[in-house]
C-alpha cells in the first residue's frame, strides 16, 4: 500500500509557532519527508509552499516527491500552487510501473500533464505564477523536472550536484554563465519568472520544464527546495547539512537555517564582474534569512550497512 504526505502551509506548529515537518515515509530502500515555514517577514500572512510525497503500491523502489511555489505578491498563485500540486499528484498515481521506468515517456506525459495545468491556472486564477521542482525515483533511474527557482540537488560523500536549471528573467537579458547557481540570491531580480506555471498563455516554451535524468547509484540523497531556502544556504552548506544529520535532524536544520542563518553580504567579486554602474540596481546589499517562506524535501537511500 502507498504511503504518502501531503504538507501544506503552517497552520499549527511543533516547535515555535513557524515550522510544520510531515511524518517521515519509510520503506527498506529510502527514508524521505518534507519541511515547511512561512518565514519571519511580518508582511507575510500566508506561506504559498506546497509539498507532496509518496511511495508507490506497486513497488518499494519508487519514490515521489514534489514541491512548488507560489509566487507571494501575485494574486492567485497560492490557489494555483495547491491545484499543481492535486494534478501532478493524479499524474503519479495514474502512472503504471512501465511509464515510471522510462523517462522517454514520463516527460511527453509530464508536458501534457502541464498543457491542461497551465490553462486551468490562466482560465481561474490569472495572473498567478507557480515554480515548481520534482522528483520521481523509478528502478534504475531517477527523473527530475522543475521549472521556475525551485530546485533539486543530488548528494553523496564526495559531491552535490544542482539537477535543476532556474527560469528567470534575469538570464534572458544576461548571460547565465556570468553568475553561478550559489550568487543568484545576490539578484534583485530572483523571484522574477521567465518561465514557469502561468507565465504566458498558450505559450509551450513557458510551462516545459527543465528535464535530467540520473542514475540511482550516482547519488546517496535528494534535496528539493524552494528559493527561501537556497535565498540563504549555499550548495555546499546544504550538502554538509545532510551528511551530518539523519534527516529529522536534516531537515530542521534547513528550516532553522533558513529562518535565522548568518546574512550572506554581497560580494564584491560580483561587483567587480558586473561593474559598478549596476550596483545596486541590480543586486542586493545581504540576504536576509526569513524573509521568504521556505520548504524542502530530503530523500535518503537507506544504507545497506546500517
Amino acid at each position: 500500500m502507498a504511503k504518502e504526505f501531503n504538507l501544506q502551509y503552517l497552520t499549527q506548529s511543533f516547535d515555535d509557532g513557524l515550522i510544520k515537518k510531515s511524518r517521515l515515509i519509510k520503506t527498506d530502500k529510502y527514508v524521505m519527508g518534507a519541511i515547511t515555514t512561512k518565514g519571519t517577514n511580518p508582511k507575510r500572512e500566508e506561506n504559498h509552499d506546497y509539498s507532496f510525497i509518496s511511495s508507490h503500491y506497486r513497488s518499494d523502489d519508487i519514490a515521489f516527491m514534489l514541491i512548488a511555489d507560489g509566487k507571494d505578491d501575485i494574486k492567485g498563485s497560492d490557489e494555483a500552487a495547491k491545484l499543481l500540486v492535486r494534478n501532478l499528484e493524479r499524474w503519479f498515481k495514474g502512472l503504471s510501473k512501465t511509464e515510471i521506468n522510462t523517462p522517454m515517456i514520463l516527460e511527453p506525459r509530464l508536458l501534457g500533464e502541464l498543457r491542461i495545468l497551465n490553462q486551468d491556472v490562466f482560465k481561474y486564477y490569472y495572473p498567478a505564477q507557480v515554480s515548481f521542482a520534482l522528483a520521481l525515483r523509478g528502478k534504475d533511474e531517477t527523473f527530475i523536472a522543475n521549472l521556475g527557482n525551485c530546485r533539486c540537488y543530488s548528494i553523496n560523500d564526495d559531491n552535490v550536484s544542482l539537477q535543476t536549471t532556474d527560469s528567470l528573467k534575469w538570464y534572458v537579458y544576461n548571460n547565465p554563465k556570468l553568475i553561478n547557481p550559489d550568487e543568484v540570491k545576490f539578484l534583485c531580480g530572483k523571484d522574477v519568472l521567465e518561465r514557469g506555471i502561468g507565465c504566458a498563455p498558450n505559450n509551450k516554451r513557458k510551462f516545459e520544464p527543465f528535464v535530467s535524468i540520473v542514475d540511482n547509484d550516482d547519488y546517496d540523497s535528494l534535496v528539493l527546495t524552494t528559493h527561501g531556502v537556497t535565498d540563504v544556504l549555499d550548495s555546499d552548506e546544504i550538502q554538509t547539512i545532510i551528511l551530518d544529520n539523519n534527516i529529522d535532524g536534516a531537515l530542521y536544520e534547513l528550516a532553522y537555517q533558513s529562518l535565522g542563518g548568518p546574512s550572506k553580504e554581497l560580494p564584491n567579486e560580483i561587483i567587480e564582474r558586473f561593474g559598478a554602474e549596476n550596483h545596486p540596481a541590480a543586486f542586493i546589499e545581504k540576504t536576509i534569512p526569513g524573509d521568504s517562506s521556505a520548504s524542502a524535501i530530503v530523500y535518503k537511500k537507506v544504507r545497506k550497512n546500517s
